[in-house]
């Protein structure tokens, strides 16, 4: 697999022709088993026989784990991966896109769908397009860094698109015309957050035209006319994921202290008021113990208000606002390590898993699509 994969969808009218052509094929060659990946004769009349590879693929056939999900305005559905670039399923047919088709990475760190139906890509190595026919790769204007925020060409539409593309100390802007890469504010070393920096980690927008950036140190929030720094003293973050509820509350997920919750003023830490912390310190690497919610990689909220965790170690969490559930193997994922939770355009939520499963919950337990 890996960069070698490329795969192509067929018609449904396609596939029947192919699948009358296998019947006669398995009959005359003993029930000799074929697969998805395996090669197919295909007879006419005029033409001699010739080989042409089975291109129809049948299932999600990815291994390295889910990164993104995307639920397009055509009902298609977009899953992206850590290795093995990005996978379209439009109810029938599976269709992979990697660096053998253009895509500048084949890590898919999100995917999003501008105004026009093109699709866009956050690789490990910058941002792709996909319009329909083919991958492109938009050229990226940096603007110059200054401290003034309307200098340094900072603005904010509520239909902006963010990228969080392997970016030092900045993030991808495109405003419907053109891709930018803005530089965030250059801080002093004695400032209080000067610890936000590096690579954009989680992006998500919030109430009030409030854009919500996460780094390893911190959050950096922009409203379209100042910036706003969460990184409390008390707190070692290491920032995965965050996602501002319905409520306006903005939950901050950690590789290693768990969940934080800000509420605009404060920041107090949810794994602890849960009681679902550890206290030995045991580093980034240690499996956590059952019952905890330390590496927190994917947040988001349901239909019900309900809140969902992805963990590394400890599968799913689901908080109703009183109780909290957790959800493992045993309760139906394919893994422990959900590493992104999406909810579609139904209101659904997908589960994206590591080793390349896709699952979803049921209501009581969890099922596996893909």
């Amino acid at each position: 697999m890996g960069n070698s994969l490329h795969k192509k969808g067929i018609t449904l009218i396609q596939f029947n022709i192919y699948l009358s052509l296998l019947v006669c094929i398995a009959t005359s060659c003993n029930n000799r088993s074929s697969s998805s990946k395996e090669s197919i004769e295909i007879i006419t009349n005029k033409e001699p026989v010739t080989k042409a590879p089975l291109v129809y693929a049948t299932t999600l056939d990815f291994t390295s784990m889910i990164r993104s999900i995307l639920h397009d305005s055509k009902g298609n559905y977009w899953f992206g991966s850590d290795l093995e670039g990005v996978c379209r399923y439009d109810g029938k047919t599976f269709t992979y896109f990697t660096a053998a088709e253009g895509m500048e990475s084949n890590q898919i760190r999100t995917i999003q769908e501008d105004q026009d139906g093109n699709i866009w890509f956050a690789t490990g190595n910058g941002v792709n397009m996909y319009d329909g026919e083919k991958i492109t790769t938009p050229k990226a204007i940096k603007v110059p860094s200054s401290n003034s925020t309307l200098n340094n060409g900072w603005q904010h539409k509520t239909t902006d698109l963010w990228f969080n593309g392997e970016v030092q100390g900045g993030i991808y802007r495109y405003d419907g015309q053109q891709l930018s890469v803005l530089n965030f504010p250059k801080l002093d070393r004695d400032h209080e957050s000067f610890s936000i920096s590096g690579t954009v980690t989680g992006i998500c927008k919030g109430q009030n035209n409030m854009l919500w950036m996460a780094n390893y140190g911190g959050v950096l929030g922009f409203d379209g006319r100042e910036f706003k720094y969460i990184n409390d003293r008390k707190f070692q973050y290491h920032v995965r994921a965050i996602y501002e509820d319905s409520k306006g509350n903005l939950w901050i997920g950690n590789n290693e202290i768990g969940a934080l919750l800000y509420n605009g003023d404060s920041t107090i830490n949810f794994t602890n008021k849960i009681s679902a912390s550890h206290n030995a310190d045991k580093g980034f690497e240690m499996i956590a113990p059952t019952k905890t919610i330390h590496h927190i990689f994917s947040i988001a909220e349901d239909k019900n208000g309900d809140i969902w965790f992805g963990d590394r170690d400890t599968g799913a969490w689901r908080y109703d606002g009183k109780y909290i559930y957790n959800y493992k193997l045993e309760d139906g994922l394919s893994n422990n390590f959900v590493r992104v939770i999406y909810k579609d355009r139904n209101g659904e939520l997908w589960f994206g898993m590591e080793e390349g499963g896709v699952c979803r919950f049921n209501g009581s337990g969890f099922e596996k699509v893909f």
